[in-house]
């Protein structure tokens, strides 16, 4: 399959200037991304096929990591995402659609993860 092009994390500083960095994994699907943010500020970016990558506020979000691969999940197109889960109770839900084969309909499903803090190192 032709790699599709990679996404980028950018945001404006509280002094006005843009940082922006892009992140390590192609994102081989079409479809939009989610980005939510942690109670630590920490981003996780949900891409479409529910391949989960974050980043930490302490790096100032440089140091994307893929977390979650998503292959088993079987899931296609974009997903959603609770992003006030994820600040209450540190854990995000995922609603997203798997494959279908023919005619038959397939079924939506909600997964949820709780991404647990990098050790340093």
């Amino acid at each position: 399959m032709k790699q599709l092009q990679n996404r980028y994390h950018q945001y404006r500083d509280s002094a006005g200037r843009w940082h922006g960095t892009r992140l390590p994994v192609p994102l081989n699907a079409f479809g939009r991304s989610r980005l939510v943010f942690d109670r630590h500020d920490n981003a996780h970016v949900v891409m479409p096929r529910g391949r989960i990558l974050t980043a930490s506020r302490a790096s100032g979000w440089t140091d994307w990591t893929p977390r979650f691969d998503a292959r088993e999940l079987g899931a296609f197109g974009e997903v959603l995402v609770d992003s006030v889960r994820i600040t209450t109770y540190g854990t995000f839900s995922v609603m997203y659609q798997q494959r279908s084969s023919g005619t038959t309909p397939s079924p939506i499903r909600v997964a949820d993860f709780r991404i647990a803090p990098r050790q340093q190192g």
